[in-house]
């Protein structure tokens, strides 16, 4: 402040908008502080409006930005795409998809080999196993070809069944070929028993039988009589006992596939049968024990020990052709009396040749003779070969 003409002067401060008049007088230094308080509070108003001005500008670059990139956006996919960008861009997707394929099969083939090693580790015990099965029962198979082959089977009959389509050969020095027909009650069609003349006391076996089924009645092999029968205390529900897998052997010597259950079998009773389904029919060939027989030994081991017969008649078994007689019509029976002398014949029957006959006025002999006319009289037997009206001589008919 300055002195003019001796007197201080007052002082206007302006701060924005608003003025502040003070007094010369009165201007001291908590006026100063005073004024500059509102300069300061002026000075940080127009800081806030400042500040609120560059956000408004902000938001509306932001805007302005936006709109700016939609209308990029919008112009480039209106824009016409041209063949050789097209092609461009479809190779790249191609290209990205054919690296995924790639990975995809890399790792799925790592991962594939890995668990076929992993299984192959493991079935290695299961396929030793499943060798030396195989090698027990390729010589047992060999054994009963052994024994089959020993026997001289030449001079030996041959059974030909056309009927049901079936031979075989068994020795010539047992009983006859016994058919046994079906009775009510049975599954089976047919059973033909092959039995031997002599009998041994140390031998339990009497011969075999081929037993015949119709599938239409009994379905399948478990149908039959022969299938092997569940051991005492095992239920049917178990599902290990419910088939015959691993009890059915082929032997390529033989036709029919061979039935075998051991004693020390968990699910069956000991069993031995040779069976073979062919069209309608199943055929069982089963040998037959002794009445006092007990099924407690191994039944091949056995077999092929007292009767090696058995497998050679197998070895020879065969199914033929079925071959039936034609069943003809039964002829008519042909009368053996005499043809009447005198008769007409009218539709193929011989009838009384006279229009007017009245068998009542005839004369009576003492003595019934043959009506040789087909004119029956009281005193007539009626021929064979003539027919005669039933109203004019029905009382003569007898």
């Amino acid at each position: 402040m300055k002195k003019k003409g001796g007197k201080l002067r007052s002082k206007k401060i302006k701060e924005g908008s608003n003025k502040v008049t003070i007094p010369g007088d009165q201007l001291t230094k908590e006026a100063i502080e005073m004024i500059e308080e509102k300069r300061k509070d002026s000075k940080g108003i127009v800081n806030k409006i400042k500040t609120k001005s560059r956000r408004k500008k902000k938001i509306k670059d932001k805007i302005k930005t936006e709109s700016v990139k939609k209308e990029g956006l919008n112009d480039f996919l209106n824009k016409p795409i041209d063949k050789k960008s097209a092609i461009f861009f479809l190779e790249i997707i191609v290209s990205l998809v054919a690296i995924v394929v790639i990975f995809f099969l890399i790792f799925s083939s790592d991962k594939k080999t890995g668990q076929e090693t992993n299984l192959q580790k493991n079935v290695i015990p299961i396929e030793e196993n499943q060798e030396n099965i195989t090698t027990d029962q390729d010589n047992e198979q060999k054994a009963e070809s052994a024994e089959a082959n020993k026997i001289d089977t030449t001079n030996w009959e041959t059974y030909t069944n056309k009927y049901y389509g079936f031979q075989l050969k068994y020795p010539s020095e047992w009983n006859k070929v016994i058919t046994e027909r079906f009775v009510r009650g049975t599954k089976w069609t047919k059973r033909y028993q092959f039995r031997k003349k002599e009998m041994n006391e140390n031998n339990p076996y009497l011969g075999f039988d081929v037993v015949i089924y119709d599938v239409q009645k009994v379905k399948e092999l478990s149908g039959t009589d022969e299938f092997p029968k569940l051991k005492a205390g095992v239920h049917p529900s178990l599902i290990s006992c419910q088939t015959l897998e691993g009890h059915l052997e082929e032997n390529p010597d033989y036709p029919a596939e061979e039935i075998y259950i051991p004693p020390q079998d968990d699910c069956f009773d000991s069993n031995l049968f040779y069976s073979l389904t062919k069209d309608e029919y199943i055929y069982n060939v089963i040998p037959v024990y002794a009445k006092d027989f007990l099924k407690t030994d191994d039944l091949r081991a056995q077999a092929l020990k007292d009767f090696p017969e058995f497998f050679a008649s197998m070895a020879s078994f065969e199914l033929i052709d079925i071959a039936r007689p034609k069943t003809q019509p039964a002829k008519p029976k042909t009368p053996s009396a005499p043809k009447p002398v005198s008769a007409k014949s009218i539709g193929g029957k011989l009838v009384c040749a006279k229009s007017n006959d009245k068998p009542g006025n005839s004369k009576t002999n003492k003595h019934k003779h043959l009506d040789m006319e087909c004119c029956l009289d009281p005193d007539e037997y009626p021929n064979p070969w003539c027919s005669y009206d039933a109203k004019r001589y029905q009382k003569y008919i007898k």
